[in-house]
């Protein structure tokens, strides 16, 4: 697995990429990509195949070291682009035009000389409700006319599945069981826990059964936050309910959180209110679900979708002395020009503010402009 890291590494380094904007790219978290390159995790075969496809490397290199770092084959997928654009009937610049880029850029993608950047690639399935897996791989039909439909599932499988990995987490900690001594128990390798932890793919209602039983927990809890998060009958139960309170909260005591009665201006700035205190804010139920956060605010705007839509909740955590900014994640910024909610990288002086809507230009604020910021750590769509 050494030799894995050490390619990884030498991936990201071809890129000039950080862990954070490695793990957002392949759509993990950035504990779980640390944790994996310091080899206290194993790296499962569906992270392999998340680098294959992100990046377009030589599966072989990547798992071996054999051959090249790129495997000449995926320039293949230029091919399918162009046969799916003449399919709609759209010019080369109609389509670089779709996809905010220069003609020349998709030209080059199209005739194999230039690999395309993954996020170019799903803009460009969205766009022509093109299948996926026959623009990756060449296999089954070349359109799929339900995709929009098709993503919106996909998208809600991956937040249910987070959750329940997330809950599955928090047991862990309360029962301070190590991701090994989780695998000895549930008599699983590492490999096939390392999987199902990292998938994108709805439950496998079987593993669950597994960590359930291995642990006496309550399957139901697992799944949906509901009932009590062990069996009555489970060992563990009175160890760990005082773990589980300060976790969740003691039942008898109400758990609270306000929620800003102003909303972060996504995509325009707006007049900073200032002086919010929290006897003037709605308190709303802690969703326990998230990891610690301090309040939520309601999201304004479309700069930050298909992400974070307009009206979306959004669960933070103030940043203060003893945290720091995660490069690349999004955070709310309370500014000398307003609320924001934005990912931000660091720029000298500056702290850079991007956008997940193409549309909205980044830009970059003085340090000494900023007054607070906050982690997003969770989000609420009703």
């Amino acid at each position: 697995m050494q030799d894995i890291i050490l390619r990884i590494r030498e991936l990201m380094k071809y890129y000039e990429l950080n862990i954070s904007e490695t793990a957002e790219k392949l759509g993990i978290s950035q504990p779980n990509l640390s944790a994996m390159l310091s080899g206290k995790r194993p790296i499962g075969g569906n992270i392999i195949n998340k680098f294959i496809i992100s990046f377009g490397i030589n599966k072989d290199w990547l798992e071996s070291g054999k051959g090249e770092m790129y495997d000449l084959s995926t320039r293949q997928i230029g091919l399918r682009m162009f046969m799916i654009r003449n399919q709609r009937k759209w010019t080369s610049q109609e389509t670089a035009d779709l996809l905010k880029l220069p003609v020349s850029e998709y030209q080059g993608i199209e005739s194999g000389k230039t690999i395309p950047d993954k996020q170019i690639i799903d803009d460009f399935i969205y766009i022509s409700n093109a299948n996926p897996a026959w623009i990756y791989t060449g296999i089954g039909e070349k359109f799929q006319d339900d995709y929009i439909a098709y993503t919106q599932e996909q998208e809600s499988d991956k937040a249910n599945h987070r959750n329940v990995i997330s809950r599955i987490e928090v047991l862990m900690e309360a029962a301070n069981i190590s991701f090994s001594d989780l695998a000895i128990k549930c008599k699983l390798s590492h490999s096939t826990l390392a999987d199902f932890f990292n998938s994108d793919k709805p439950d496998d209602n079987n593993l669950i059964d597994i960590i359930a039983s291995s642990t006496g927990a309550n399957k139901n809890w697992i799944l949906t936050g509901s009932g009590s998060p062990f069996e009555d009958n489970s060992p563990l139960a009175d160890d760990c309910a005082k773990t589980f309170d300060n976790i969740f909260g003691s039942p008898q005591k109400a758990d609270t959180r306000p929620r800003i009665p102003y909303t972060a201006a996504a995509g325009s700035l707006t007049s900073a209110v200032e002086g919010i205190t929290a006897n003037q804010c709605e308190q709303i139920p802690r969703i326990n679900i998230f990891p610690e956060y301090d309040f939520t605010i309601i999201i304004k705007g479309n700069s930050m979708e298909p992400k974070y839509e307009g009206g979306d909740e959004v669960a933070c955590k103030r940043i203060d002395s003893t945290s720091f900014i995660q490069w690349g994640k999004v955070h709310v910024l309370d500014t000398a020009q307003g609320i924001l909610i934005k990912r931000t990288y660091e720029d000298g002086e500056k702290i850079r503010c991007v956008s997940y809507n193409p549309e909205y230009p980044d830009f970059s604020i003085d340090k000494n402009e900023i007054y607070s910021m906050s982690l997003v750590v969770g989000l609420v769509r009703l």
